[in-house]
């Protein structure tokens, strides 16, 4: 599955090619992804919120990032233990979120330049069992408090469930929140819309598409990848997080974990050049 007849970019191409059709078969009809780190792609806000249910329908994502912290195992030369944290429970500005609402998961997406800020979170709705979405896009950067992401989030929420008045500023180009359907069948329930359809950058978002179409590929989350230095080049210069090395042995599961905790963008490409030679291999 690791072997070297195709180049590492030519496999992230085939990936990304496998991201844009599970997009559309979704109903992902405004969205462009290039990249698996979510560098390069262009999305609607109500179409993140199609892919955020869909991870609210895959048990193991919505286990995975309920994870305040996580250990991830790194076998290989330099064997050791990497602890990570979530920067959706522990990022900034989120204890404006975490206050008064109960968080289950997300995913975040920033680009200091040009300066977009998203989050897509799910939080514990006051019904019992229920469980709200809330997807925003284009907030003000984090330093200029209270006006984040997380901030933007909690002014959705509150005016979705009627805790402050309908007018009430929710300081994001974008937002969405709805309630998470039960029944994989049933459509979302709306609670707040504003500009749901005005295309943007997710930016890091998008590993929620990179980590759905790694499962629709590889069922085995145990399965090791041995982590290559075409791997870490493939990140854009100024993006790289030095987690992992050339020569690490990492499961699936973990690289899954590192891309939607901490936002690991190696990770995220170790997935998609490892997935993208399987779908290569399989249209031979």
């Amino acid at each position: 599955m690791e072997g070297n007849r195709t180049t590492a970019k030519e496999c992230t191409k085939a990936f990304c090619r496998q991201m844009n059709k599970k997009a559309l078969e979704l109903g992902m009809h405004g969205s462009t992804f290039n990249d698996p780190a979510g560098i390069f792609n262009c999305a609607t806000p109500k179409d993140i919120l199609t892919c955020l249910l869909k991870v609210c329908d895959t048990p193991l994502l919505c286990k995975l990032w309920q994870n305040e912290r996580y250990t991830v195992n790194v076998e290989g030369a330099n064997a050791r233990e990497m602890p990570i944290v979530s920067k959706v429970f522990a990022g900034d500005g989120s204890a404006d979120l975490c206050a008064h609402y109960k968080l289950l998961g997300g995913k975040g997406g920033s680009l200091t330049r040009p300066g977009i800020y998203n989050t897509a979170v799910v939080v514990e709705g006051p019904a019992a069992g229920e469980r709200l979405a809330c997807v925003i896009m284009g907030a003000e950067a984090p330093g200029t408090q209270p006006g984040n992401r997380f901030a933007a989030a909690k002014a959705a929420l509150d005016v979705a469930l009627g805790r402050t008045a309908p007018d009430a500023h929710v300081c994001a180009d974008s937002a969405l929140v709805c309630v998470v359907p039960e029944d994989k069948g049933r459509q979302a329930v709306m609670l707040y819309e504003k500009a749901p359809v005005k295309a943007n950058m997710p930016a890091s978002m998008s590993k929620m598409l990179t980590a759905l179409v790694v499962l629709d590929v590889l069922h085995d989350v145990d399965t090791r990848i041995t982590v290559t230095q075409d791997d870490v080049a493939l990140v854009a210069p100024g993006f790289y997080q030095e987690d992992f090395r050339d020569g690490d042995i990492v499961s699936v599961k973990d690289l899954l974990a590192a891309m939607l905790l901490p936002s690991s963008n190696v990770a995220a490409h170790i997935l998609g050049r490892y997935v993208g030679q399987i779908l290569l291999d399989e249209a031979r």
